[in-house]
């Protein structure tokens, strides 16, 4: 109940703060918002023959790398009131974990850091954190804040802890993406190299696609082969994923 009495008292501040770009945990909004706008910048691209890149990144156990000070400055800055603060402050504090192993579940134990997740207000705190993140790693690199191109084009959307960055000039990406790791870093939050569970669905749906799935099942199968060399890719930095593309001689 006071869970649900603090999202309300600070839901409006979070969401102005977090801007459109962020769609998750929002009235009103969801992934569809993004798939819309993709869309959208896909049927310009084609049309007008043009060039477009976009560079996703996810995060490593996101909520709970998040300080709890660093929630408290960020809902200063997004105008919040001292009573609003005091009562998301309690409701940080005194926070008892316990961690099953198998059948077992330990002695209970005091957590100093993230935020609470599957808690209702969890999603707000985190979005709130991120967007501080995103807004200091637009300061730093040079990027349009807001990110809008001067051609009206969205340059960044999010939806919760997946974060895309669009430009036109692909290499633009590459170099910004340790830049992108460096300042998140700074914030807590730890990039991951890539979403290793999307990428093999998405391999796999292409094998279905093709009709190699009985091949893939053979005895000493080259297909099998092929398809754990290019989920081995996930785990390779973005700047050198096309040299590893050339000599997995694919």
């Amino acid at each position: 109940m006071l869970t649900q009495i603090a999202l309300k008292r600070v839901e409006s501040r979070i969401d102005n703060y977090t801007m459109p770009w962020q769609s998750a945990y929002k009235r009103g909004r969801s992934c569809s918002d993004i798939v819309w706008a993709q869309r959208m910048l896909i049927s310009v691209v084609m049309r007008k023959k043009w060039t477009f890149s976009k560079m996703g990144i996810d995060m490593s156990r996101a909520f709970d790398t998040v300080k709890r000070d660093t929630i408290i400055n960020v809902l200063k800055d997004a105008g919040c009131s001292e009573d609003d603060i005091r009562l998301v402050q309690y409701l940080l504090s005194n926070t008892l974990l316990r961690v099953r192993v198998n059948s077992s579940l330990s002695e209970e134990f005091e957590s100093l850091l993230g935020a609470f997740q599957g808690d209702s207000l969890s999603g707000k705190l985190f979005t709130l954190i991120l967007a501080a993140a995103l807004h200091h790693l637009r300061a730093v690199s040079g990027r349009p804040n807001p990110p809008v191109s001067e051609l009206g084009f969205p340059t960044e959307w999010e939806y919760s802890d997946d974060c895309d960055f669009a430009d036109e000039d692909i290499e633009k990406l590459r170099i910004f993406l340790p830049t992108v790791k460096e300042i998140l870093k700074d914030w807590n939050l730890q990039v991951n190299r890539g979403c290793f569970f999307h990428h093999k669905q998405a391999l796999w749906r292409k094998m279905q696609q093709h009709d190699l799935v009985p091949e893939y099942n053979a005895e000493n199968s080259a297909v099998r082969k092929y398809f754990k060399m290019i989920g081995a890719i996930a785990f390779v930095d973005l700047i050198f994923v096309d040299l590893i593309f050339v000599d997995c001689n694919l």
